[in-house]
């Protein structure tokens, strides 16, 4: 069995690269007509986590320095 699981992989593998390349918007954070189910959950968290993450590395980059000519 483990065999067979182990040739299939690729395959299925294969097949939810072309579907995931495929879906739009790219990044997750501008979809925001999605409706999330109960079942998202772990999305929505994830989505909530990752833009406070952005917000504080925006915060927390210093602007470059003029360059005296």
């Amino acid at each position: 069995m483990p065999k067979l699981m182990s040739l299939s992989n690729p395959f299925i593998l294969k097949q939810d690269q072309r579907v995931v390349l495929s879906q739009r918007p790219l990044n997750s954070l501008e979809s925001e007509a999605d409706h999330l189910i109960g079942a998202d959950r772990a999305i929505s968290k994830y989505r909530h986590w990752l833009r406070k993450k952005l917000e504080v590395a925006s915060v927390e980059t210093p602007l470059p320095l003029a360059l005296d000519s």
